[in-house]
C-alpha cells in the first residue's frame, strides 16, 4: 500500500527517514535523500561534513557529496554503510579546492572578511558548525 494513502504508513516512513538521518548525522554525512532499493536496502544521497583547517587556525567544513548503499535492520539501525566513491581521493580533493578557494579570497562570511567577488559563503549549520558552502558563479 502507498505510504500517502495511508498515514499510519506515512508515520513509519517519516519515522525511519527521520531514523536514518539522525544516524547518518552522527557518522558525519548530511542525508540529502534516498530511495529504497528492491533488496530492502537504501540507495542515499548524502553530503560527507570534510573538517578543513584555514590560515586563521579555525576548523570548517567542506560537504563533500557522496552516493551511499545504506543497509539498515528490521529497527531501521544502520547495519552497513558503503560509499561508491573513493572517500580519501574526494577528501584530498576538497583539502586542496577549500585552500585554493581561500588563497584566492573567494570565501565569505562568519568573521572572514567581507569579500565581494566571493563565490562561497560560511553557514553555520545546526549543529553549529561552520560550512563552507557554494554562494554563486563567479563572473569574468
Amino acid at each position: 500500500m502507498r505510504a500517502a494513502g495511508n498515514p499510519a504508513a506515512f508515520l513509519k516512513a517519516a519515522a525511519m527517514q527521520n531514523d536514518i538521518k539522525e544516524q547518518l548525522k552522527q557518522k558525519g554525512y548530511e542525508m540529502l535523500n534516498y530511495t529504497q532499493e528492491a533488496d530492502g536496502s537504501l540507495a542515499v544521497n548524502a553530503n560527507k561534513l570534510h573538517p578543513v583547517t584555514l590560515a586563521d587556525d579555525k576548523q570548517y567544513y567542506i560537504p563533500i557529496p557522496l552516493s551511499l548503499q545504506v543497509h539498515v535492520d528490521a529497527h531501521d539501525k544502520i547495519t552497513a554503510l558503503n560509499s561508491q566513491e573513493d572517500e580519501k581521493s574526494l577528501e584530498s580533493d576538497a583539502d586542496h579546492f577549500v585552500r585554493n578557494l581561500a588563497d584566492n579570497q573567494e570565501i565569505g562570511g562568519d568573521g572572514l572578511s567581507s569579500v565581494p567577488n566571493a563565490t562561497h559563503h560560511v553557514d553555520i549549520n545546526e549543529d553549529g558548525l561552520p560550512v563552507i558552502r557554494k554562494k554563486r558563479s563567479r563572473m569574468f
